[in-house]
């Protein structure tokens, strides 16, 4: 922004390693304080709670496959009270699994906000896991593997391994 429009831009990276659940409110007041403009971080970690209007620009540099949690994260700046435009950006890499996800992702949110207007509450969102995402992933030719203890994904798999102590103990075929 400096070399194009000369106009600098403060940037802080929000990390789960560094600042607890706890704390992210005061971390928030804190650059809001110090006249941060744009904060980088993982949409789970803003996802409840936070209220993010001093930041019109959310960056998320790592993308997220559960339609609850985009939708959520995305409403953290665009409040009731919010006067000013909001641009929310999620960073992936072109012709990529992240930005296949990105597109099914953008698809079923304009689909929910379609169906359900504002109230993003119910609808879609009760019905999509995140398990129908990791389905369309697989469609298009993407390998998933999932580590779970959870028998409702175990269902959803083709194929199961069984470890044991690190080791590889019953291989099969889902039925």
């Amino acid at each position: 922004a400096l070399s194009e429009h000369g106009t600098p831009v403060k940037v802080a990276i929000l990390r789960s390693t560094t600042v607890k659940p706890g704390a992210r409110g005061a971390w928030f007041a804190a650059r809001e304080q110090d006249g941060t403009q744009v904060v980088l971080c993982h949409p789970g970690l803003v996802e409840t709670g936070m209220n993010l209007i001093a930041w019109p620009e959310i960056v998320f540099a790592e993308p997220t496959y559960s339609l609850y949690r985009a939708m959520q994260a995305r409403k953290r700046a665009l409040r009731p009270t919010q006067t000013r435009d909001c641009n929310v950006t999620w960073l992936g890499y072109y012709e990529t699994m992240i930005e296949q996800a990105l597109d099914i992702i953008g698809s079923k949110a304009t689909a929910a906000t379609l169906l359900n207007g504002d109230d993003l509450s119910s609808g879609l969102l009760q019905i999509d896991p995140g398990m129908s995402l990791l389905q369309e992933l697989h469609a298009s030719g993407a390998t998933i593997c999932m580590v779970t203890h959870d028998a409702r994904y175990v269902a959803h798999a083709s194929r199961e391994v069984h470890l044991f102590d690190g080791r590889i103990a019953a291989p099969m075929l889902a039925a």
